[in-house]
């Protein structure tokens, strides 16, 4: 070992001193600041900007095309209906079976759509 890795506490590659890394004992501290959004609006956009509110649903006049092709278009609410694959009594069979047994699963992701869209799903008769 070289005279300078000695001293460094380690070992040095291609043997100079620019490829040493230094390491401190304590982390450096960063004062953490806030940013605001802006309470104006330039001039210059004020006409093409329009500010909505967190949770705000956005409505578009017209669906945006591209070569004809929509590509946005405002949503609806639908009254859709959910049929599960499987009947009430086919489901509580289905969360008692062994974790292995595909059926299981099946159950577990009917319950999962039960919770996910409440008062659209309905079992298979």
């Amino acid at each position: 070992m070289s005279d300078q890795a000695a001293q460094s506490g380690g070992s040095l590659v291609g043997g100079s001193k620019e490829n040493e890394v230094v390491m401190t004992a304590e982390p450096m501290m960063v004062e953490a600041t806030e940013i605001k959004e802006p309470d104006f609006v330039p001039e210059e956009v004020a006409g093409w900007v329009e500010k909505l509110e967190r949770g705000e649903d956005i409505h578009l006049q017209q669906p945006v095309t591209d070569q004809g092709q929509v590509v946005v278009s405002s949503v609806q609410p639908s009254g859709v209906k959910i049929v599960l694959p499987l009947t009430a009594d086919g489901v509580q069979k289905g969360l008692h079976a062994k974790i292995l047994d595909s059926v299981r699963w099946l159950a577990e992701w009917c319950v999962r759509i039960i919770k996910k869209f409440p008062g659209k799903v309905f079992y298979r008769k």
